[in-house]
């Protein structure tokens, strides 16, 4: 699914998200993300510490992620691919070491969308 520019905005200046896994054991998770990159239409998470996320999406790699400020947001299902190396890994690992020098890059999550849902109170678009 192709993201538009203010969807695109929105998941890249919000100052909240969280994305949510689900295990084989019936159990969710939901952890907070801070980096984020949008590469060929498919939302990049940096991980810096996310091992019970990494291992739910190898098991299920069915995810939401929720991106919200000031009471505007989306909500977006996709599917997640985890990355440890590659072309992509490195080019967001360069980025991250001049942004947080102070962070280790564990890997990458590629989500490709498949929905996206408008969660905003009313009367805030």
């Amino acid at each position: 699914m192709k993201l538009s520019e203010q969807q695109r905005d929105t998941i890249l200046n919000a100052s909240s998200k969280a994305l949510a896994t689900y295990s084989d054991i019936h159990t969710l998770n939901v952890v907070p993300v801070s980096t984020v990159r949008i590469v060929d239409h498919h939302v990049v998470l940096c991980n810096y510490f996310m091992n019970k996320t990494r291992e739910n999406i190898v098991r299920d790699y069915h995810i939401a992620l929720t991106c919200w400020s000031n009471g505007q947001g989306l909500q977006i299902k996709g599917t997640a691919q985890y990355l440890a190396s590659g072309d992509l890994f490195e080019h967001i690992q360069k980025e991250v070491i001049e942004m947080h020098p102070e962070r280790t890059l564990c890997g990458i999550i590629v989500v490709t969308v498949d929905q996206v849902f408008d969660i905003s109170l009313p009367n805030t678009v």
